[in-house]
């Protein structure tokens, strides 16, 4: 999950200064095109890259999962910290963390990168 919380800065930041320079060149025509187009290019890479990351956590998460079922209980480590966080402590609305930043914000950045280009 660093991997997807690292990737999320980068991308925040290179949208960060998207913004900025959509701010300071709207006056230009043609950066007011190109500069939306690009932030929702990235908005879509940033979709697909959340989308594998989360499919290889899910893969590696059930992989060490049914390899801790055949371990006593008191060396589940990863099976306890999953009920941890998945049973006694829920996430707010049942969503993950790493859904918000594998989903939730790019799919809200392409939604103010459309805005901004109609």
């Amino acid at each position: 999950m660093d991997l997807l919380n690292e990737r999320a800065k980068m991308f925040l930041t290179f949208h960060s200064l998207l913004f900025a320079a959509f701010a300071f060149g709207r006056t230009s025509s043609a950066l007011a095109t190109v500069i939306p187009l690009l932030g929702l290019g990235t908005s879509f890479l940033w979709l697909y890259l959340g989308y594998r990351t989360l499919l290889m956590y899910g893969y590696f998460r059930d992989t060490v999962i049914a390899y801790e079922k055949a371990l006593p209980e008191s060396e589940r480590v990863f099976t306890a910290e999953e009920k941890f966080r998945e049973v006694d402590h829920r996430p707010v609305l049942g969503i993950r963390v790493s859904a918000y930043f594998g989903y939730g914000l790019p799919l809200m950045l392409v939604a103010a990168w459309l805005a901004l280009l109609v």
